[in-house]
């Protein structure tokens, strides 16, 4: 047989005696009833397990916690909007994005392509493929903050392509 085992561990303390055998009266006088029939009243109907999770703050400092100090700067200044985020819209070639965020980055905070795509991720920027149209007629990649995905790719692509004004030097 496959057994898994898991570990559930809690920073909550133990629960005190006297409360716990409350508990017990609780549950063997309908409490277990009691508690069957308000769950099976609950409507599940719209539950999709295989939906994103929504973001907690238990999430977010979980996520964090994994990002380098790169990725994480990035994630922050989109997030907050700040310095070449501040639009809520950028568009590539990721290297000349990425030339003008080193300056203003924090000191030994190497900015990388892949850390920038994961901060994209991160963040919840979306992607919006290769965008070009009349006033800008080569394709380039597009990424914009989630408020603004609803907006039309031409007016995202004239707002990622306005010339940033002076960068804000974090640190």
């Amino acid at each position: 047989t496959d057994r898994r085992w898991f570990v559930l561990w809690s920073g909550t303390p133990r629960m005190d005696e006297q409360v716990a055998k409350r508990l017990w009266v609780w549950y063997a006088a309908g409490g277990r009833e009691a508690v069957t029939a308000w769950l099976m009243a609950r409507d599940v109907s719209k539950f999709n397990a295989g939906a994103t999770p929504r973001l907690t703050d238990a999430k977010a400092i979980v996520q964090a916690a994994g990002m380098s100090a790169a990725e994480s700067w990035l994630a922050d200044e989109m997030m907050e909007r700040r310095g070449e985020f501040a639009r809520g819209a950028v568009v590539g070639p990721w290297i000349r994005l990425i030339d003008r965020l080193q300056g203003a980055a924090p000191q030994n905070v190497k900015i990388v392509v892949p850390a920038l795509l994961h901060a994209f991720q991160e963040a919840r920027w979306i992607d919006m493929g290769l965008v070009h149209s009349r006033a800008h007629p080569t394709k380039k990649h597009l990424v914009v903050a989630p408020e603004m995905a609803h907006l039309g790719k031409t007016d995202l692509r004239a707002l990622a392509e306005q010339p940033n004004g002076p960068l804000r030097v974090v640190g």
